[in-house]
């Protein structure tokens, strides 16, 4: 066997194997991760020192600075789009040298209309991350889908009359070929349940199977000599070939683990994001399976050269245009405005669709606070978070009493990544301190977003949360976000209820929402400009003295 079919070989089979193991192994992970989050935010400290049941004084603190509304109504109306463009730009120069190595390898002639339809077939990428990055609803989404394939539906169809020797089928056999496998395989890894997570342990599996399949060439070469140790000790042969796999696997697991921890190091100097991680690993997912059919035309050294050039000239151009506009927008900006995002933990899904919207849009101009919830919980998970869970340090990151909620407002990050997004910072909470976090975190906010669609029990967590909101923050900074399960009565109830007066004065933003349709995107964007607007008059909490009581709380995470 040639070494270019082994090569082939082995990328395919390690692709195929990884993916979806890490798919699934992502899947189980998460679901176990909820689990631990829930199971933890239902019980106290254990620590017996815990001090939440003390009287505290929770300082709120004073914006020195107005806001820059009109910056930040710029930057949630632009920002996304601009942001994709990035990308997009970035993608054809990594397309265009897709083209380049896969014309130089396999001795094409650069012909005009070759290399331009050559090359958007390969900006296919590109097309992803536009969707994932700035496609706020299914409707924008289907347009930027249908606006590619309609390019490339006409361009077959045309092709035969700009060059009678092509077919109307090349470029769909073109595509089909090149693009619709990796597709696949970045659909699974990028799917929104396992996306946090899966491009971490596809790293892992990548390197611990390559020391498997390293194992087992070495066994091809040495026949003999594993059999006289698997009689030696015992074993057949079927289980010694599952061994030697396993002894390789375990010799790579210490370095694969040491990259997972580089990696967080990383993102915690904010070298890295989420949204990154996630391209980064679209793109490369895409080189790999272009530098495997390079690899048949000019052998196994243009795999490197077909995978690492077009990647690497992806990569220099986005993370270069990136830092660029985001330091530019920086240095024109004011403070960044906090946004508080409340809701009912048993949404479900549809926490899951209203985060991706905030994701999208406000993490751009700011930073986002909430508690953590076994509802985003998988979601929301960041790299460090994560490697904690792996390695049973999951507890530390759970607030047990006042000094380590201080400790935790302190440690808030409001700094943007490199690529201008902030990050969303979100408190573990147990059962008795939640209630002391909610309202330090009301005082320290800008905006509130509390999504109220399946509240029902005006005596729960919620109602205390709405009742808060209508003593401690003014109501013209909150939107309330509702549908046809939000029982509207006891919504007023509780705000009335608490503050009846000022309730009177002032009524919050109710904004119908009903998931990824543009019409709920678009009036939730509105209802954020006008509780901004609200913002930059008035300092947050401005109506309360400048230090409040914390009375003691031991009531279970209402939600």
């Amino acid at each position: 066997m040639s070494s270019t079919s082994q090569l082939t070989g082995f990328i395919g089979w390690l692709l195929l194997v990884s993916i979806p193991c890490a798919f699934l192994a992502s899947w189980a992970m998460l679901a176990a991760y909820r689990r631990a989050v829930t199971k933890r935010m239902h019980t106290g400290a254990p620590d017996t020192t815990h001090e939440s049941g003390m009287r505290g004084v929770a300082t709120v603190p004073r914006r020195s600075t107005p806001l820059d509304v009109p910056r930040i109504l710029r930057t949630l109306e632009r920002t996304r789009w601009h942001t994709a463009g990035i990308y997009a730009l970035a993608g054809l120069v990594a397309a265009g040298l897709m083209t380049w190595t896969g014309f130089i390898a396999g001795h094409t002639t650069f012909l005009p209309l070759r290399t331009t339809l050559t090359t958007f077939v390969y900006a296919w990428p590109a097309v992803m991350t536009t969707v994932l990055v700035a496609a706020l609803s299914t409707r924008e989404r289907l347009q930027i889908l249908l606006a590619y394939f309609g390019i490339l539906a006409v361009c077959s169809l045309g092709l035969p009359l700009l060059s009678p020797t092509s077919g109307r089928t090349d470029l769909v056999v073109l595509w089909a070929t090149s693009q619709l496998a990796p597709t696949l395989l970045v659909l699974a890894t990028l799917h929104d349940r396992v996306r946090a997570i899966a491009p971490l342990l596809l790293m892992f599996l990548v390197v611990c199977l390559t020391g498997s399949n390293l194992a087992l060439a070495w066994l091809a070469g040495h026949i003999e000599l594993a059999a006289r140790v698997a009689s030696r000790i015992g074993v057949g042969a079927v289980t010694a070939f599952w061994l030697i796999a396993a002894i390789g696997f375990v010799s790579l697991a210490a370095p694969s683990a040491g990259l997972l921890v580089a990696l967080r190091a990383a993102y915690r100097r904010k070298l890295l994001s989420e949204q990154t991680i996630a391209m980064d690993t679209l793109w490369l997912l895409f080189c790999v399976s272009h530098a495997t059919y390079v690899t048949f035309d000019g052998g196994p050294l243009w795999f490197a050269l077909a995978l690492v050039i077009p990647f690497v000239g992806y990569r220099v151009v986005a993370a270069t245009a990136l830092r660029s506009v985001a330091r530019r927008r920086l240095a024109r900006s004011g403070p960044a405005p906090k946004l508080l995002l409340l809701r009912v933990f048993s949404l479900g899904r549809k926490s899951v669709q209203l985060w991706e919207l905030l994701a999208r849009t406000f993490s751009y101009a700011g930073s986002v606070r909430m508690i953590a919830g076994p509802d985003l919980a998988t979601t929301s998970i960041e790299p460090h978070e994560f490697l904690d869970f792996v390695t049973g340090k999951l507890d530390l990151r759970f607030i047990a009493g006042s000094r380590a909620l201080e400790r935790a407002m302190r440690e808030v990050d409001d700094a943007p990544d490199a690529d201008g997004r902030y990050r969303v910072n979100d408190f573990f909470c147990r059962d008795d301190v939640w209630r002391e976090a909610f309202e330090r975190l009301l005082s320290d906010s800008d905006v509130v977003v509390m999504d109220v669609r399946g509240f029902q029990d005006p005596r729960g967590g919620c109602a205390y949360e709405l009742g808060q909101l209508a003593i401690r923050a003014d109501l013209t900074r909150a939107v309330l976000l509702i549908d046809e399960t939000t029982h509207r009565e006891n919504l007023v109830q509780a705000l009335s209820s608490a503050a009846p007066d000022s309730t009177r004065r002032v009524s919050p933003q109710l904004v119908p929402f009903h998931g990824n349709d543009a019409r709920s995107a678009q009036a939730v964007i509105a209802a954020l400009r006008q509780a901004l607007n609200a913002a930059s008059t008035v300092s947050p909490a401005s109506d309360m003295p400048s230090s409040v009581e914390v009375a003691p709380t031991h009531t279970a995470v209402g939600g």
